[in-house]
């Protein structure tokens, strides 16, 4: 057991790194890989919802290339 946890410390640490400008940022994904498994905080990293500055951005560029909200050009 005592040789998982440095790839299990790693992993949640990536893992952290990835999602730190996700909804739960940094901690929130280290911490839920860490208690949980980092299977579950992969998981969770790819269903996050962006935050509110990062889907504003990307609504921006949308809007700067022309597509309306449904996605698509007038």
């Amino acid at each position: 057991m005592v040789p998982l946890i440095g790839p299990w410390i790693l992993l949640s640490v990536i893992i952290g790194f990835l999602g730190r400008r996700l909804r739960f940022g940094f901690w929130g994904y280290f911490f839920v890989s860490i208690f949980l498994t980092p299977i579950i905080g992969f998981l969770m990293l790819v269903a996050a919802l962006p935050t509110k500055t990062m889907r504003k951005s990307i609504a921006e560029k949308a809007h700067k290339h022309g597509y309306n909200k449904a996605g698509s050009r007038p």
